[in-house]
């Protein structure tokens, strides 16, 4: 019976690794034809050079309690007009709506919501697109504790944080860039601030406060304004960067005005609960 020869291992190793690299050049070339064939991205949802989205806070240090007021710009350095929708807060139909919140304080966590879609109600319809001309801004501010996701524990303790803020107007459900429109995502450049010191307990300083942050001086003699626009403004501040401290004042206005709008018990659902001995 004549002997069958021994392939040598050397010659399936060499086989193998024939193998192992024509897969590896198949590979590579696929990947490079359909880069090359791939339609390039939908120019509606790419946000524009030149345009960005930037965020400020009016102070660097507050007091335990202390309303802080974030401020948003959504500037073009560019020589193009572009329209797009504002990143304006609160949202309509949900106050973070599109937005993305990222608080954290040293190390932990606080806050961290990505842009969404989510709402409660009706939805009428996404916000519509506006022109933002060569050098124009779009500006809007708003109360962190206020525009913080629901749930929030108040107030924000002593320490160092850090708030990263994002606009994703693609969120927007129905959203829908026709012509030269275009929906896209804004990251905002980050924000430090610190926290410390004793909270304020005097209702009248912290309606000072308030008043400093919207730029309404006269805020308490327009709470009581016989102008109705003069008065919802300043109520709209009450209740947006106010909190139950100020509780004391309104029970103890004579005023009908006060008496009859915001009474304790119709103040106190639409405030932060306040709470000195809260920690997280």
């Amino acid at each position: 019976m004549p002997r069958i020869p021994q392939i040598p291992r050397s010659y399936f190793q060499f086989r193998l690794r024939t193998v192992l690299i024509a897969v590896t050049v198949f590979c590579v070339a696929f990947a490079w034809l359909a880069s090359r064939f791939r339609p390039p991205p939908d120019p509606s949802f790419l946000a524009p050079e030149g345009v960005e989205l930037r965020a400020q806070v009016d102070t660097k240090t507050y007091r335990i309690g202390d309303p802080i007021r974030l401020e948003l710009e959504l500037k073009n350095n560019s020589k193009s007009s572009y329209k797009l929708i504002m990143p304006r807060m609160p949202s309509g139909w949900w106050s973070t709506m599109a937005f993305g919140i990222r608080l954290t304080r040293g190390k932990s966590g606080v806050a961290n919501l990505e842009p969404s879609d989510f709402y409660i109600g009706s939805y009428s319809g996404p916000p519509d697109f506006q022109t933002l001309a060569p050098g124009e801004s779009f500006k809007s501010d708003i109360c962190l504790q206020y525009f913080l996701p629901q749930g929030r524990k108040l107030p924000l303790p002593e320490g160092d944080y850090q708030l990263w803020i994002a606009f994703d107007s693609t969120k927007f459900a129905g959203v829908n860039p026709k012509g030269t429109e275009i929906a896209c995502r804004f990251d905002a450049n980050p924000i430090a601030f610190s926290i410390k010191g004793a909270a304020r307990t005097d209702p009248e300083e912290l309606l000072r406060l308030i008043g400093e942050k919207v730029g309404l001086n006269s805020l308490r003699v327009d709470l009581a304004s016989s102008n109705r626009a003069e008065q919802d403004q300043a109520w709209q501040a009450v209740v947006k960067y106010g909190d139950s401290r100020l509780v004391p004042f309104l029970q103890g206005s004579t005023l009908p005005s006060v008496q009859r709008l915001y009474s304790r018990g119709q103040l106190e659902p639409y405030v932060q609960p306040y709470d000195p001995l809260s920690r997280w």
